[in-house]
Order: structure tokens, then C-alpha cells, then sequence
């Protein structure tokens, strides 16, 4: 028994700073959106792919996403992303 709660001590202690660090999508979004308006285009994808990690999908993101990948020059992701905004 006492093997199992240092293994369950250790998993919370890895999870909490996910959870307390883990921002909503609606900030990562502004965020991104930031970013893409000061040319920041790298730093826009990662915020965007960060949203996309949560689950957190939509035709916005996508959308943005594949300008910003535009914009970085990676064209094949830009496709991708423009296809599953629409």
C-alpha cells in the first residue's frame, strides 16, 4: 500500500504544474492573434498548435493557424489547416 501512494504523490506532483499552468484557450487565442499582428509568426503557430493540444478545435484556429504557417512558409501545413477550417 505504501508503494502505491508514493506512486500516486508522484503523479500529482507531475500533474500540478500542468494544471496550474495550462492557460485557456480564449487567452492562448489572443495571444496567437498578437503574435500574428507583430509578425511573430512562429510564436502564433506555437500558441495555436498549444490550443490544438488542449482538444480545442475550431474553423478559427485552423484558419489563422494555416496564415501563420503561410507566413513562416511552410505551405504543406498551411494547406492542412486551411482544408480542416473548412
Amino acid at each position: 500500500m505504501k508503494k502505491f501512494s508514493v506512486n500516486l504523490f508522484s503523479v500529482l506532483v507531475l500533474l500540478v504544474p500542468i494544471i496550474v499552468f495550462a492557460q485557456d484557450p480564449v487567452t492562448l487565442f489572443k495571444q496567437a492573434r498578437n503574435a500574428y499582428n507583430k509578425g511573430n509568426y512562429e510564436e502564433s503557430v506555437n500558441l495555436y498548435r498549444k490550443i490544438l493540444l488542449q482538444g480545442r478545435e475550431s474553423a478559427s484556429v485552423h484558419y489563422n493557424m494555416g496564415n501563420a504557417y503561410f507566413r513562416t512558409g511552410e505551405l504543406g501545413e498551411a494547406i492542412l489547416h486551411f482544408e480542416k477550417a473548412k
